[in-house]
């Protein structure tokens, strides 16, 4: 597939874009692991959390929210219509269910 055909196009020819995509994907990650972290604190407010292996958590909490933040920004550049990125997303809920 020709570069400059492709739904990145141009961009992807640009030494700025790299640098764009880490920007977007790292914010996204801890944009992603505060809105974790919220149903979090509501938890330890309201149970006991003796037992819990905290490092071990929030490592799965970091990948977790890694893994959807990639899903998500591979989703924005592999569709060309919205209705696509629909189909995309409501993939997962009813394949796994």
């Amino acid at each position: 597939m020709d570069v400059l055909k492709s739904s990145l196009g141009r961009p992807t020819l640009a030494g700025v874009f790299v640098r764009l995509m880490m920007t977007n994907s790292s914010d996204a990650t801890v944009y992603g692991m505060a809105n974790a972290g919220v149903p979090l604190i509501l938890v330890v407010l309201l149970t006991d959390l003796g037992p819990v292996r905290w490092l071990p958590l929030s490592a799965a909490v970091a990948l977790i929210t890694m893994a959807f933040t990639f899903l998500g920004l591979f989703m924005a550049v592999a569709v060309s219509e919205i209705s696509e990125a629909q189909t995309f997303s409501n993939f997962f809920p009813f394949a796994f269910s």
